[in-house]
Parts: C-alpha cells; structure tokens; sequence
C-alpha cells in the first residue's frame, strides 16, 4: 500500500503544502514497515521529497514523519543562485552568473560653432566642429593623435567666400601624410580618425 502524508516545504521561496509517496511493505498481518529511500534499491528522483527512517518501522498506529528534500550532486545551490559584482542602474546581468558594466559607447561632442582658432580638445572623445570663416580664416587644431587610437573628429566649414577654414595637429602630427588639410568650399567637411600616433582621413 501507499501511505500519503503531507509536509509543508518551501519551493521557489514560498511555503505550500506538499505530498510525498513512501513505500509501505507489508511484512505480516497488522504491521508495515516504510521502506527507507536512498539505503535500498528504492531511489529518489531529483527534488523528491522522502522520509528517513533509522531501520525498518512498525506501524502501530498514528505516527509522526518527518521528510526532507533529496538533492542530487549537481543541484544548483543558493550561491550559485546569487550573481557576484555590483548590481546597481549602471550594470546588467550575464549569463555566468556576474553584473558587469557596458562598454561606453562613443558620445558625439558637439561645441558652438567656431568662429576663431580653436583646438579640439584630447586625446580622446568624438567630436564634430563647425567653423565659420566670414570674418576671416582661421584653423581649428587637432587635439594629438597619441593615446586616442580610434578617436574620430569631424570637421564641416559653413561659411562661403574665399576665407578657408584650415585643419591643422600638433606636435608635427599628420592627415594623411600632410601637416594640415584645407576646406576650401563651403559645406566641405573631412572625417578623420587617429591610428595612436597620426590622423587619416576616413
């Protein structure tokens, strides 16, 4: 026969009311004996809950038993469960188990539009400058190529006339191969990118 108790157990964080199965033998008329899981050929299957005995039990009336979870050895456990890292706004979740932080993005710089010389600030960050020479030529200067490998800058002139907004570097830096690249038309513009030591055009 069956005898079917029920335990409160806890599952996924709530407590409900749960059944088992234990195996009852009969061994004579008027006594059972509740086969003990995990000593006999009887197994348990993964989250089972089953009652241990100390030996065979006679059942002579109301009895008492207490069950407890079988866990087989690859059970994912509570620190298992729980991620390392910092958790916060600024982190995501991956699938080993850790928060981590993204990877920043590049965020395009956008200053006022030039008027005068101006140097671009570095060695790193994305910009986009606008230079306007009505009043008169000017150059706007690459900040240095060096410790920017990948830094992008683009430069668009907005003026008309014959006033050349001129892109210069530092430190006898170059634009593909040359110390300076012109704008001579209005609207014209040039990209360039930085290697980690010069600038080229993209």
């Amino acid at each position: 026969m069956t005898y079917k108790p029920q335990a409160d157990v806890i599952k996924d964080g709530a407590l409900v009311l749960a059944d088992f199965n234990a195996n009852m033998i009969d061994q004579a008329a008027g006594t059972a004996s509740l086969r003990t899981l995990g000593t006999t050929a009887t197994t348990a299957a993964q989250g089972d809950l089953v009652v241990y005995l100390a030996g065979a039990q006679t059942i002579t009336g109301v009895k008492t038993f207490s069950a407890i979870p079988v866990f087989p050895s690859n059970t994912v456990t509570l620190a298992n469960l729980i991620a390392t890292g910092t958790r916060d706004a600024t982190t995501f979740y991956r699938g080993d188990g850790t928060f981590a932080t993204p990877t920043a993005t590049s965020v395009l710089t956008v200053p006022a539009e030039q008027t005068t010389a101006y140097t671009v600030p570095g060695p790193t960050g994305d910009y986009y400058v606008r230079g306007n020479a009505t009043s008169a030529a000017f150059q706007i200067t690459l900040g240095t190529a060096v410790g920017g490998t990948g830094r992008e800058v683009h430069i668009k002139r907005t003026n008309s006339g014959a006033n050349a907004v001129t892109v210069g570097t530092t430190s006898s830096q170059t634009i593909d191969g040359a110390a300076t690249y012109v704008l001579g038309q209005q609207w014209e513009s040039v990209s360039v990118v930085s290697d980690g030591a010069n600038w080229f055009v993209a």
